[in-house]
């Protein structure tokens, strides 16, 4: 027909420094020794009576925990609130726990968000190091891209998140039976706070996990704990 038009369109340019700002700090290295060693967030979509929301998780990669959430309305994964509330929220159960002055590496993908100076000015007085993967490269968060695969399924065929109405109750139940009933064949069959526990046992309860460890039955617990110790209480 003859009709043009005069718009020209502008390829996105992702801003200068954001792939720079922090580097891949764990590089491959997912190995924990203790909680909130090693710590990945994310944000996905979820579907709700024909409603988009945004779910922000954090996970502990020690025992796969989920250590902070929050979830609103859809923003294209780069609500401001949505990951400063989860932020905060992974904050004060790191300062429930003890682990306030522990040191932690934060990994994230390099959304805007995470890249802002706002993001980072919410952690600036606690030990964390950040890590980011590299530009559209997932497998560089492979702990928290699986996890988001299996929660998403758990939602939709064990939750029956269709039949809520309420989509905040059903994540906060989601998330209590995740963390306290839902077991993992990493975490030698317990879940992921069983699994913490663990590591608070007096000697002698210890010992006997050790000996099942020794058996070739556990393993996950020791792996963490510190073999050297408790071969030389145990044996």
């Amino acid at each position: 027909m003859g009709i043009y038009s005069r718009a020209r369109r502008r390829a996105f340019r992702r801003p200068k420094g954001v792939s720079d700002k922090f580097p891949k700090v764990i590089d491959g290295n997912w190995q924990t020794r203790r909680p909130f060693e090693k710590v990945c967030t994310d944000t996905t979509m979820i579907v709700h009576h024909r409603k988009k929301y945004d779910l922000n998780l954090y996970i502990d990669v020690f025992n796969n925990e989920i250590v902070g959430y929050d979830l609103v309305n859809y923003h294209h994964r780069n609500g401001v609130m949505n990951h400063l509330r989860s932020l905060e929220d992974f904050l004060r159960i790191k300062d429930q726990r003890g682990y306030g002055e522990d040191h932690t590496i934060l990994h994230s993908d390099q959304g805007r968000v995470y890249a802002s100076v706002k993001f980072e000015k919410m952690h600036q007085t606690y030990p964390i190091t950040r890590s980011m993967s590299r530009a559209g490269t997932p497998t560089d968060n492979p702990v928290i891209e699986s996890l988001i695969g299996w929660i998403k399924g758990d939602l939709k065929h064990y939750l029956k998140l269709h039949d809520f109405n309420d989509i905040n109750k059903a994540i906060e139940i989601y998330v209590d039976y995740f963390n306290h009933h839902k077991v993992a064949y990493r975490l030698d069959y317990m879940t992921p706070v069983d699994s913490s526990r663990l590591l608070y046992l007096p000697l002698n309860q210890a010992c006997s996990k050790y000996n099942l460890y020794k058996e070739g039955i556990s393993k996950f617990i020791y792996d963490n704990i510190g073999l050297k110790y408790l071969e030389y209480y145990c044996d």
